[in-house]
C-alpha cells in the first residue's frame, strides 16, 4: 500500500543585489515551493514524508533567489538579462512537453471522432500544440515577472 505525501514552504528573507548600473541593496523576497513524495510496499518509508518537506523548502528557497535576482533595479528598471535569459531557457522545455502532450492528445481525439483520412486531426493538433506551449509560457514568464517586480529593494546602508 503507498502513502501519499505533500507538501508546501513559504519562506521570507532578504538577499544581496546588485545592477549593472552600479546600485546595490537589499531585496526582501517571498518563495513558495511544493512537493509530493510516495512511500511503496507493504513497509512504510518513515524518509517519505521529510523528502517531500526538504523539497519543497529547496523549491521555495529557489523561488525566492529567483525573484531578488530577476527584480528590475528600483534606480535604472533594468532587470539582469542574462539571468532572465537562463530563467526563460529553464521554463521553455517543460512547456514544450505540455504542448506536445496536447497535440498528441487533439490529434488523436479528433481521429477518435471523425475517424476519417483527412487533415483535420493534424490541424487541430498543431493548433492545441501551439496554443498550449504558448499559454503555459507565457503564463510561468508574466507570472515570474509580477512576483519578481513586486520585490522590495532597499539600499544597503
Amino acid at each position: 500500500m503507498a502513502t501519499h505525501y505533500e507538501a508546501s514552504s513559504r519562506v521570507e528573507t532578504t538577499f544581496p543585489f546588485e545592477c549593472a548600473c552600479g546600485y546595490r541593496g537589499e531585496g526582501s523576497a517571498v518563495g513558495e515551493g511544493w512537493s509530493q513524495s510516495q512511500s511503496h510496499g507493504l513497509f512504510a518509508d518513515p524518509t517519505a514524508e521529510s523528502r517531500a518537506l526538504d523539497d519543497a523548502e529547496g523549491k521555495a528557497w529557489a523561488d525566492a533567489i529567483s525573484n531578488v535576482e530577476l527584480a528590475p533595479c528600483p534606480s535604472c528598471g533594468a532587470r539582469d538579462g542574462a539571468k532572465w535569459r537562463a530563467w526563460i531557457r529553464s521554463r521553455f522545455l517543460p512547456s514544450l512537453g505540455w504542448g506536445v502532450l496536447a497535440g498528441v492528445l487533439g490529434l488523436i481525439g479528433l481521429f477518435l471522432m471523425r475517424q476519417e483520412m483527412d487533415s483535420w486531426p493534424l490541424v487541430a493538433g498543431a493548433v492545441s500544440f501551439a496554443l498550449v506551449t504558448v499559454g503555459v509560457f507565457g503564463w510561468q514568464v508574466a507570472r515570474k515577472r509580477t512576483q519578481s517586480a513586486l520585490i522590495a529593494i532597499h539600499p544597503r546602508p
